[in-house]
This record gives structure tokens, C-alpha cells and sequence, in this order.
């Protein structure tokens, strides 16, 4: 069977602690999205916790992590 690239992933250089493991983007049906990964830093010995996590990167697509509500009145419109 014959593989297929999605994307790429570059790790991180930076000494921030708080900084992702890697960012990349992937492609899915034509569309590109931005992810990143994080170390799994809560992982133990015997853990069947994933070694890595990933995410879609919401500030560099674009989107907000919590679309703002209507506000709720209850006034008739008429």
C-alpha cells in the first residue's frame, strides 16, 4: 500500500516550558488545518494515556475558543 503525506510537523525551539512539542498543518479533503502538539507531561509508567496530544491551532486559524452568546431578553418584538 502506497503512503500519503497529509502534512508536516516542526518541533519546537523554544525554552518556554509552556511552548508545544511541535506545529505543523495537515491537509483532510483539500483543506488545510493548522494543528499543534503537546507532550503529554501527566503520562506515568504503565499509563495507557496517549504519549502526545493534539490540537487544532484555533488562534491561527481564526477561531475563537468560545463563540460569544445573544444576549437574552425577554421583550416581545411587537
Amino acid at each position: 500500500m502506497k503512503e500519503t503525506k497529509i502534512g508536516g510537523l516542526w518541533l519546537s525551539t523554544s525554552q518556554n516550558p509552556k511552548a508545544p512539542f511541535a506545529k505543523g498543518e495537515i491537509e483532510v479533503d483539500g483543506k488545510k488545518i493548522k494543528i499543534i502538539v503537546w507532550k503529554n507531561s501527566y503520562k506515568q509508567a504503565g499509563d495507557k494515556k496517549p504519549d502526545y496530544q493534539i490540537e487544532i491551532d484555533r488562534k491561527e486559524a481564526g477561531m475563537v475558543a468560545d463563540p460569544p452568546k445573544a444576549e437574552f431578553t425577554d421583550d416581545i418584538p411587537f
